[in-house]
């Protein structure tokens, strides 16, 4: 009985680390997308694009899920448990080009570059062990924008157990309020 005690806990408290890919291309009009468990153990992958309706999220070649924009609005209010769960990682790259001119990417450059001073200062003050490593590459001569993105997220069971307690907590209090 203490080994089956001692296992459920473990199983607990271990840590699960996923894994964020993202690609968008402009050229594609896409946004490439892999989740992936301990960085080896493919969730799923997909992509997204933007369609007259909102965006559509292609699962497989043959599924795919439409996401209205009107129900992006109450996306907000359904994110409050992802406090919980914590960033360690954030590497993005950005790849900037035009062949008309050379001061577009020069000035996309210098403006991503102050968002990333910006957000880098943001997360330093908000969470010191978020490691960010963020770089901008500029072309010459080529039409490019193409943006790349890996997050690393940590948390446990436990973690998913409270977010669900306090979903279901707000859900019965907000219920029974109205």
């Amino acid at each position: 009985m203490l080994i089956a005690i001692i296992v459920f806990f473990t199983i607990l408290i271990f840590p699960i680390f996923i894994k964020l890919w993202f690609n968008f291309s402009l050229s594609e009009k896409k946004l490439f997308f892999t989740i992936t468990l301990f960085g080896f153990i493919k969730i799923f992958s997909g992509y997204a694009e933007r369609i007259k309706e909102g965006f559509a999220v292609h699962i497989s070649k043959k599924k795919a899920i439409i996401i209205e924009y009107k129900s992006l609005l109450s996306v907000r209010k359904k994110v409050k448990p992802l406090n919980d769960y914590h960033f360690i990682k954030l590497q993005t790259v950005v790849e900037v080009g035009s062949s008309n001119s050379n001061m577009l990417p020069f000035i996309v450059s210098n403006v991503a570059g102050f968002l990333d001073d910006i957000s880098c200062w943001v997360f330093y003050n908000l969470k010191p062990y978020l490691d960010l490593d963020n770089k901008i590459f500029v072309f010459e001569g080529e039409d490019r924008l193409e943006v790349f993105c890996k997050l690393d997220v940590v948390f446990n069971l436990l973690m998913v157990v409270i977010s669900l307690i306090k979903m279901f907590t707000e859900k019965l209090i907000y219920a029974n309020g109205n």
